[in-house]
């Protein structure tokens, strides 16, 4: 089993773009986080490649807090039911996952589980993934 915690706002994948001039590009909020999360991933996991078939992979999403939940909510995670869609996040963390040589291919994956929560009242956004291989 292999943990990833990489403390990074999660920014999800969104639409490419189109010139006048027709060629497609990723807005530029997007592809800061891309590069970042994947620096993110080689600096502190330089030794992780998968290249076999992985058996489940668990992704949680812990994104920041609004200042109105910082008072009379419990401290711990709260389930997070408004935009970014949950969709978007996965296909953002596994463009990473691949740009970073961790994963070969996220074709890989034949079983998942995802989650996004806001973060505890003290707790930092960030991108847990867990990676089960055969």
């Amino acid at each position: 089993m292999i943990k990833l915690i990489l403390n990074i706002v999660p920014v999800p994948c969104s639409r490419p773009r189109v010139a006048r001039g027709g060629f497609a590009y990723y807005p530029k909020r997007y592809k800061d986080f891309k590069r970042d999360c994947t620096a993110l991933i080689r600096v502190n996991y330089p030794h992780i490649q998968i290249k076999e078939p992985i058996e489940s992979i668990d992704y949680l999403f812990v994104l920041p807090r609004p200042k109105y939940m910082r008072k009379g909510y419990h401290h711990g995670l709260i389930p997070h039911t408004k935009r970014p869609d949950l969709d978007n996040l996965l296909k953002a963390v596994n463009d990473c996952l691949e740009d970073a040589e961790v994963l070969s291919n996220d074709c890989l994956i034949s079983d998942s589980s995802s989650r996004k929560r806001y973060a505890e009242k003290e707790g930092t956004a960030r991108i847990e993934i867990t990676i089960t291989t055969k």
